[in-house]
């Protein structure tokens, strides 16, 4: 659950907070005129002035001509995504917005000439002067892929599960070489979906016209796929990844004597384990993937990202406590009260905490606490990269991107080098100029992330095919 955390512990609990399901956004009727000055996608920053960490808010507006409006909100920061607006007008120049779900009231001029909207925004009780800008006009989605596609469905009978999968090839004519990309910790569709996006989806065209297919595939619980993602652990979902290449000997198009898996974060680790189980596996290609284990990396991005020692001292001392009553308290209920106790210690302690343990103080606080808090920092318990990592004796090539922020960079890589420092096929690299999402950036500030391409940048394909093709020579002089 590595890609939870976030700038300092204030944003670190943000995402489980307000997490919600990806969805398709709003289909206008047929006839309406679209106001295309108002429509497109706006961005701003909730608080301009805290520069150790981000907390974007993306507004995606459709509006009609002397008719409605409409509008989702993205707060990906807090991997919170395409929330419908239920309450939302624009009157002559005034835009109001006001969303319960996610606690949040907005209200601004439009200045059509400037192309932006400047108001007042009021988020988990706190209230600050924010300007939207956009960034991006009215758009229709993708709805067909420019490769052949195949849908499938996998069944994990170790595993108890049936996934969705698609598989994109160059043509139909030949078997070709292919390229499976693992997800980070869910819950991941098989186009990787978030808001009107589709990385993986662009990801597999970026591929199929270098002449590799891809097979991409949605995590457990999700577009249609059996079980639950929440409580998958990272051999669970690998035997879903072997499920997976077993059904691939059977489709034509695939060249099963070159796969190579790519997995994102801590699907870097899937891809490890399976390697270290499957003959079949090539190589594997690791984009971010935690070195560190969970706990460790937490105090480590605490330790980075906090704008004062004290902050720091009290984000520690929670996270500390709560790993101790959870290793310490087996009765659920009991569990429960210690970890709501601990939160509510530190809000009265530390202003920063205050909005993102506001969810400890809601009607549901047991339910979330119980259902969501615990998991996660069950999953930070078990996350112990080391071994598995140490397990795929076969080539690997793991990519760091030096633009990241709030991470600790330099210790994630030297701890990579040190677990594969056996293995003489490991290649770790850290590439420059690139953010967390391997996108080239200038600055690589909040701003520029906010409007750039959510596609991985075609240079990192190049390079991971680049390698790839090399694995038969590279097998062979072994």
């Amino acid at each position: 659950m590595l890609r939870l955390f976030f700038p300092i512990l204030t944003v670190l609990l943000a995402p489980v907070l307000c997490r919600t399901q990806p969805s398709s956004g709003v289909t206008l009727l047929p006839g309406m005129v679209v106001d295309t000055t108002l429509s497109g996608t706006w961005t701003s920053i909730i608080d301009p002035g805290n520069r150790t960490s981000s907390d974007r808010l993306i507004v995606r507006i459709q509006a009609i001509y002397q008719g409605s409006c409409f509008a989702t909100i993205d707060l990906p920061d807090r991997l919170t995504y395409s929330v419908p607006v239920p309450s939302m007008s624009c009157s002559g120049q005034t835009i109001d917005i006001a969303s319960e779900a996610l606690n949040m009231t907005f209200s601004g001029r439009y200045t059509a000439s400037e192309r932006r909207i400047e108001g007042t925004l009021t988020i988990d009780g706190r209230t600050s002067a924010i300007r939207l800008e956009k960034t991006e006009a009215v758009t229709l989605p993708r709805t067909s892929s420019l490769y052949p596609e195949q849908s499938l469905r996998v069944r994990n009978e170790a595993g108890g599960v049936v996934f969705t999968a698609i598989c994109t090839t160059p043509d139909t004519v030949r078997p070709w070489p292919v390229v499976i990309i693992i997800s980070d910790d869910g819950p991941d569709d098989a186009d990787g979906t978030f808001s009107s996006f589709r990385p993986f989806r662009d990801l597999a065209t970026s591929f199929a016209s270098q002449q590799w297919a891809t097979v991409r595939f949605a995590d457990r619980g999700v577009q249609g796929s059996t079980g639950q993602e929440q409580s998958a652990s990272v051999s669970d979902r690998a035997s879903d990844v072997l499920a997976l290449l077993d059904r691939l000997r059977r489709l034509d198009r695939i060249d099963t004597t070159r796969i190579v898996l790519v997995g994102f974060g801590e699907g870097g680790l899937v891809a490890a384990a399976v390697a270290a189980t499957s003959p079949l596996v090539d190589g594997v290609v690791m984009l971010h993937t935690p070195s560190l284990d969970g706990y460790t990396a937490l105090l480590e991005r605490i330790r980075v990202t906090s704008p004062s020692p004290a902050d720091a001292s009290v984000a520690t001392a929670l996270v500390g406590s709560w790993m101790n009553d959870l290793a310490s308290i087996n009765d659920q209920a009991a569990l429960v009260e210690a970890i709501r106790r601990s939160a509510a210690s530190a809000r009265t302690t530390s202003p920063a905490l205050a909005s993102v343990l506001a969810g400890f103080q809601r009607a549901n606080a047991a339910d979330y606490t119980a259902h969501t808090i615990i998991p996660w920092l069950r999953s930070l318990h078990d996350l112990s990269p080391g071994p598995i990592l140490r397990s795929a004796s076969g080539p690997v090539l793991a990519l760091y991107a030096d633009r990241v922020q709030a991470w600790p960079l330099q210790r994630m890589v030297d701890t990579m080098r040190e677990i594969l420092q056996d293995n003489p096929l490991s290649d770790v690299r850290v590439l420059s100029g690139y953010n967390r999402r391997f996108q080239r950036c200038a600055d690589c500030t909040v701003a520029e992330e906010a409007i750039l391409p959510l596609s991985i940048d075609p240079s990192i394909v190049t390079m991971i095919l680049g390698w790839a093709v090399e694995l038969p020579d590279v097998k062979a002089k072994r």
